[in-house]
């Protein structure tokens, strides 16, 4: 364990002065108390329960002290800046799309996903907020948590699936005394980024039996406009490098700060036929327009002004609302058992835009000559191409691309509201024994809405006009064909940025709704105690048995259900569920204990059998050993064995639709078409990881007040749940693989070898391996200096390898910064105590990489960022408390975001320098 991320603490010495002992003791590992009078309390990383056993498993505390001191708005400011946390969402880093997590907060050890990572809150399951199974932590009772705790390592046999990157656990301070308050504000220094924050909290003991404790809190952010910083006015995107060739050494793709797709234009561009590059102006006049290319869809390195608008609709950070509220009440009969129960309800809310629609969405739109608003000019050269009225060369019909900006960006609302509750108790049953237990239930609803969005029958219908009479009408409602009519229909102008009627976007346009229900009922049961000893100490055991049913139920608008909206159908209606019982069990043995070159000597081992009624039983094993040589030097060492099973979505999905571009190999014709990604597959089984971890702990007597860890990590997981790209699927299908070819739909309607692509189902499949090695490297220290302490801090991540194989191919991601994978991260801090004023500057660096390992572009090496940060709080003292003032500015320098991600892609900050000022209250 390693603690020095608490400013109140030294390593592997908790007191409550800084962390607050939690009477919980739901991780039951005993930290060594720093003092005789310090309170012991529990951290995470074991079961088993023995004052001054250090477990071989890495840890990191992040202590009350430093929660105060660095003032996260959202738990998740806490966390971002731990190296080990990579490419983790954020409101203002999480991908603000359709199928991105805009607004919401999930955690990531390793880089390795959010599902890899399990989230405790008071070391119990939470209940998933999303259908993938994961956690949104904005929505965890932050008022109340008194420390986070961070196991870095495989943990599956002490806490079951999603366990493979590590876990991390909220610690509520469930033993409050008295009253807390806190009132925050925070605003960039441009102006915008606001942000409010309120809590409340109380905790204090009725009478000898009964405690009670409380706390309610609200944010609210008010989010960054899309185009609010000189750095996002432009669309940085990749293109083709026409000079490209095997063997002259250039980059096969160009990074450039403004792109364009040759298909599209705001105003509308022919893109077939002799007038191919025909651009229509809002005054019904043409002009020629640089179409950069002859495929259907390229993007393009040519900056054109004059377009009306740029391509950047995608908000810099998310507006946000959120509550809160929790109560536990906890009753001790008698000394020796504990009761407890607790309730909470939160509610969490985010809005976010994204781009409008390109021509690649809506398919070829075809325009006949007859059209009602086709300007005369060009329709009069459609009559006549080469002004030869002798020749029979009518053109009837062309295609028309487009960039529907005048339709306003897709706007995306997001609501999740929780109710959990728990109950549990505690007992002591002998000497050396306790047993422990909790059942709890938390129910989510989850309710997404993508507005803007182009219903694809209406929109065919309102953009094929013709002139009824002189007036324009929609084809539909003009032909003589019974039952084809449709009185609400009204007619789009689509030549021309701008030209579109109101009426005729209110008409085409609707709202996908998403609306998931999930819940989760656990309950456990926990025994542990020191049976005999050996002669170098107590033998500690620990058994416990857990039980878990997950379901979820989705349920989608009637026009997604159908397929009806041209692209951001974000699945249908599915259901499922699972249950899952494990048992397991762990042991500790001393081997050695104050002996010559072997201070200390433990072996640690542990196992979980588990059985999921639909994927399967699974075994996880874990094998661990600690050796001091002597009380300066500890090493420690680990071998486990983790899983992750695959959650509900994985299993049940009907797939989110998703706008997608091929060469199809049958016809060499680059396509684009509508593919449905992530679809649900039962024949899942759980991947299984190998887990090693190998490191030191130094804490050097002659050096009071330091230590230092250096820890190496490596993650095999195999059978890792991922998905083909549809190149792959329809290669294999080209190939023969009959089961494939089920998933390629084509116009004629054979699933295999002929026609048009239309569609390509892409199901999950355990067909990945994932291999991720580096070190993790904390140091710390702690002195007197003058009237105050002086604490200094450093963490650092080395990623060496994240290496991903499929059937097909082997390609290293470390370094790839598009995945937030830079090779190095740090966080260094050095913090000044008084008795009533804390000073603290910090500094995290986002290291330097490639743009990405896979696509090679032009731009090298893309330098790391540093990011400064200073906190400072005065404390007033009066009769019945603690009256605090605080203020942090984050990001001194104003680092903005490297070139090519300013709009997406890693944990770089796209807000600027912020501040924040705020007042606690302790009484």
């Amino acid at each position: 364990m390693s603690c020095i991320v608490t400013q109140a603490a030294h390593a592997q010495a908790i007191t409550a002065a800084d962390s607050q002992a939690t009477d919980e003791r739901p991780l039951p590992q005993k930290a060594k108390p720093a003092e005789p009078s310090a309170v012991d309390i529990v951290v995470t990383g074991t079961r088993v329960s023995r004052a001054g056993f250090d477990a071989p498993t890495p840890l990191t505390v992040i202590g009350r002290e430093m929660l105060e001191t660095r003032a996260p708005s959202i738990l998740v400011d806490a966390l971002v800046t731990i190296p080990a946390f990579r490419n983790t969402s954020t409101s203002t880093t999480a991908s603000q799309q359709a199928s991105g997590t805009g607004g919401q907060s999930f955690v990531n050890l390793r880089g390795l996903g959010p599902n890899r990572t399990l989230t405790l809150l008071n070391g119990q399951r939470y209940v998933p907020t999303t259908a993938l199974g994961t956690v949104d932590i904005s929505v965890l009772p932050s008022a109340l948590v008194s420390r986070i705790d961070v196991v870095t390592g495989g943990a599956s046999a002490a806490y079951g699936s999603d366990a493979v990157a590590g876990v991390v656990n909220f610690v509520l301070d469930t033993q409050l005394q008295g009253l807390r308050a806190n009132a925050e504000a925070g605003i960039s220094t441009r102006g915008d980024a606001g942000t409010h924050k309120l809590s409340l909290a109380w905790g204090g003991a009725l009478n000898e039996t009964l405690r009670v404790v409380a706390a309610a809190e609200y944010y609210q952010a008010d989010g960054v406009d899309p185009q609010s910083r000189d750095f996002t006015g432009l669309f940085t995107g990749t293109v083709a490098n026409p000079s490209f060739t095997s063997t002259n050494g250039q980059s096969p793709l160009l990074l450039r700060p403004y792109v364009y797709f040759q298909g599209s234009s705001y105003n509308g561009v022919v893109t077939s036929g002799p007038f191919r590059g025909t651009e229509f102006l809002p005054n019904g006049q043409t002009r020629a327009y640089d179409l950069c290319g002859t495929t259907a869809v390229v993007a393009c390195p040519v900056q054109r002004p004059d377009m009306g608008g740029t391509f950047n609709y995608t908000a810099l950070a998310s507006p946000q609302e959120r509550g809160s509220a929790y109560a536990r009440i906890s009753f001790q009969p008698v000394p020796a058992v504990k009761l407890f129960g607790d309730a909470q309800y939160a509610e969490s809310r985010s809005s976010f835009t994204s781009v409008p629609y390109l021509t690649a969405a809506y398919g070829a739109i075809t325009i006949r000559r007859d059209n009602a608003f086709l300007p005369a000019s060009f329709a009069a050269k459609l009559d006549d191409p080469d002004g030869n009225p002798a020749t029979n060369d009518a053109i009837s019909s062309f295609t028309l691309g487009r960039y529907f900006a005048d339709n306003g960006p897709s706007r995306y609302s997001r609501r999740t509201r929780v109710h959990r509750f728990s109950g549990g108790f505690e007992a002591d049953v002998g000497e050396n024994w306790k047993v422990n237990g909790y059942i709890a239930h938390g129910e989510v609803r989850f309710l997404s809405k993508a507005g803007n969005q182009p219903i694809r029958s209406k929109f065919n219908n309102s953009i094929d006009a013709v002139l009824v009479g002189g007036v324009p009408t929609c084809r539909v409602n003009a032909d003589s064909v019974a039952g084809n009519d449709d009185a609400a229909c009204r007619p789009a102008n689509l030549f021309g940025f701008g030209a579109t009627s109101a009426e005729a976007k209110d008409y085409y346009l609707g709202t996908a709704q998403v609306d998931l229900s999930s819940a989760q009922t656990a309950a456990a049961v926990n025994i542990n105690g020191e049976p005999f000893s050996t002669w170098a100490g107590p033998v500690s055991f620990a058994i416990g048995a857990e039980y878990r049913h997950d379901r979820v139920a989705q349920g989608v608008d009637a026009v997604t259900a159908s397929t009806g909206f041209i692209l951001n159908n974000p699945g249908g209606n599915f259901q499922g569920s699972q249950s899952v019982k494990e048992g397991y069990a762990e042991l500790v043995v001393p081997l050695a204990d104050g002996l010559p070159f072997a201070d200390k000597l433990e072996l640690n081992g542990s196992a979980r059998l588990t059985d999921y009624s639909l994927s399967g039983s699974v075994t996880t094993w874990k094998a661990g050993l600690t050796y001091s040589p002597v009380p300066d030097i500890r090493l420690r060492g680990t071998l486990s064995r983790d899983i992750r099973a695959p959650n509900l979505f994985e299993l049940f999905s009907s797939g989110v639709q998703q706008l997608q571009t091929v060469r199809d190999p049958r016809t060499g014709l680059v396509t684009p078409f509508a593919g449905f990604l992530g679809i649900g597959n039962r024949d899942l089984v759980a991947e299984k990881a190998k887990t090693t971890a190998l490191g030191v702990v130094l804490r050097p007597r002659f050096l009071p007040g330091f230590d230092a860890s250096l820890d190496y990590y490596r993650i095999k997981i195999k059978d890792a749940i991922g998905t083909l790209g549809a190149l792959d699927i329809i290669t294999q299908c080209l190939a023969g693989n009959s089961a494939l070819c089920g998933l390629v739909t084509r116009t004629t309607g054979d699933g295999s070898t002929t026609g048009p692509l239309v569609r390509i189902d892409v199901p999950g499949l355990n067909l990945q391996t994932l291999d991720v090695s580096g070190y993790d490297l904390e140091v710390g220290y702690r002195a007197r200096v003058g009237p105050g302490t002086v604490v200094l801090r450093g963490l650092g991540n080395y990623l060496r390898r994240y290496r991903i194989r499929d059937f097909r191919s082997t390609v290293d991601r470390a370094g790839d910064l598009s995945l937030g994978l830079a090779r190095w991260n740090f966080d260094l801090s050095a913090g000044y105590s008084l008795p009533s004023t804390t000073m603290l500057v910090s500094a995290t660096r986002i290291g330097s990489g490639a743009f990405s390992t896979t696509n090679i572009v032009d731009v090298g090496s893309i330098s790391g960022v540093w990011y400064l940060n200073a906190a400072l709080e005065q404390k007033i003292t009066f009769g019945l408390g603690t009256f605090s003032i605080y203020a942090n500015i984050n990001n001194i320098l104003d680092e903005a975001p490297p070139f090519g991600f300013e709009n997406t892609g890693g944990n770089y900050d796209r807000i600027g320098r912020s501040l924040k000022i705020g007042v606690r209250v302790k009484m």
